[in-house]
């Protein structure tokens, strides 16, 4: 019975070990067509099974990219402290300390920020994207304490969660704007599996006399 037992528990570990490579394998096939959003649903899987130190760092740093590209600040910052924390030299590149304090920037922690900019830069001494992040670090406190006049104001009327860009007048009475955008309502059947939302359109909005946008 000891011995059925035991060989049960192989069994089942094998094939448990199998599921988990599986997903990993196919969320590194969609990581490598760059769908992000179908890449991460994968990682996400099979992370709770994950033991091995450089499993946990690579998958974690997959997870933190796909996020990255998907705009989520706060769940790249999460899975790209995890990388750091399990890192191995060969396993994931360098440049995970680099996207760590891109994350932590962008969530406003900016001397948490600096300092893994700073490690970033003992083995990067010359990339320019660190050097910039790190500037940008020193420099938004003093904006926060210096405010000017100008105010930016969330226009919800027509702003949504999703991207919108490239806004320009398309009248001469400035009461219309053409933007670009991924919202719900874009043609098309389904989504872009890079961004994780709809392909774009041009969206057309108008303000009446009162100042009030239209949908």
């Amino acid at each position: 019975m000891k011995r059925l037992l035991t060989i049960a528990i192989m069994v089942f570990s094998v094939l448990f070990l199998q599921a988990q490579k599986a997903l990993i394998d196919k969320g590194n096939e969609y990581f490598n067509q760059y769908s992000y959003d179908l890449a991460k649903d994968y990682y996400e899987k099979a992370l709770p099974s994950i033991s091995a130190k450089e499993d946990l760092a690579k998958v974690n740093y997959q997870l933190g990219f796909c996020y990255k590209q998907l705009g989520n600040t706060d769940k790249s910052e999460m899975y790209f402290r995890v990388a750091v924390k399990n890192y191995v030299r060969g396993v994931i590149k360098p440049d995970v300390l680099l996207f760590y304090a891109d994350a932590l920037r962008m969530n406003g922690k900016y001397e948490d920020a600096i300092d893994y900019y700073k490690q970033y830069l003992k083995y990067a001494p010359q990339d320019h994207r660190a050097k910039s992040g790190m500037e940008s670090c020193k420099i938004v406190p003093t904006w926060i304490s210096r405010p000017t006049r100008y105010k930016v104001t969330n226009v919800s009327k027509f702003n949504t969660p999703q991207a919108d860009f490239s806004i320009v007048w398309a009248s001469k009475d400035y009461r219309t704007v053409y933007f670009t955008s991924s919202r719900e309502g874009s043609q098309g059947s389904r989504d872009n599996y890079k961004s994780g939302q709809k392909f774009t359109d041009i969206f057309e909005v108008t303000q009446d006399r009162k100042g009030t946008w239209s949908s």
